[in-house]
Formats: C-alpha cells, sequence, structure tokens
C-alpha cells in the first residue's frame, strides 16, 4: 500500500508543467503559469484563473469557477478520506 502511494506521489510530483516564463510577475503569463501549475494538472490545465482583484486571466472549462475554489474542495476531499 505505501509503496503504491509512493509511486503515485512521485509520478504526479514529476510530471512536469511549462517552464516559468521571463514575464515579471505582475504579468497576465507569469500569474495564468504560476496559479495553473500549483494545482495537479488535471484542474490547473482547464481552471478559470483570477487574478488578485478577482479579474479573469483566463477563462477555463474544467467546471470549476477558479483553480484556487478546485484546491480547496479537493483538499477536502483527501480530509475526509
Amino acid at each position: 500500500m505505501n509503496t503504491t502511494l509512493l509511486a503515485l506521489t512521485l509520478s504526479f510530483a514529476m510530471t512536469s508543467h511549462a517552464e516559468e516564463p521571463t514575464a515579471p510577475h505582475t504579468s497576465a503569463e507569469w500569474q495564468i503559469w504560476a496559479y495553473t501549475t500549483a494545482a495537479p494538472l488535471f484542474i490547473g490545465n482547464a481552471a478559470k484563473v483570477l487574478d488578485t482583484n478577482n479579474e479573469v486571466l483566463r477563462e477555463g472549462n474544467n467546471g470549476w469557477p477558479s483553480a484556487h475554489q478546485a484546491m480547496r474542495a479537493f483538499n477536502s476531499e483527501l480530509i475526509n478520506l
């Protein structure tokens, strides 16, 4: 069981996201990269991305209002296992 869990964790950790953009951290490009790569790929790749003022930086199509809300829900499900 522990070996399987470790293997799954490592496989998720080693899945690469795009390289960090060289744009300023205040740019939409960098914020989209940062917020979507902080989430698991299955959430971040299709998530709506909001900036700190709740302005939409990128529309999403995975049904979640934003990556931040998806992560809270995902973590809540893990806690309740």
